[in-house]
């Protein structure tokens, strides 16, 4: 599945992602921190309602977005590999 596509919203949804673990592990000194609360209400909230939570893009993440395969193939010269793309694992 290409990321990016319905299907691959789809497979994420109600899903922790590797992009949102730091939200499960933070710790305050008193105990977890409240992102992973609301991490949490938000992924019970997709699995009962079947839809996703409105997402956002930095100009960060756009520059990630336009400039991932370039990476990629960088990462493959310069290591003297294929990458295989996948759209989600779980």
């Amino acid at each position: 599945m290409e990321q990016g596509t319905e299907e691959w919203f789809a497979a994420r949804l109600g899903r922790v992602t590797a992009s949102r673990v730091q939200d499960i592990v933070a710790r305050t000194k008193t105990g977890y921190a409240a992102s992973r609360d609301n991490y949490l209400a938000q992924l019970i909230c997709e699995r009962l309602t079947g839809k996703g939570a409105e997402s956002f893009s930095t100009p960060a993440m756009a520059h990630g977005t336009e400039t991932e395969p370039l990476a990629r193939a960088a990462y493959e010269m310069k290591n003297s590999v294929l990458v295989d793309e996948v759209g989600f694992v779980q």
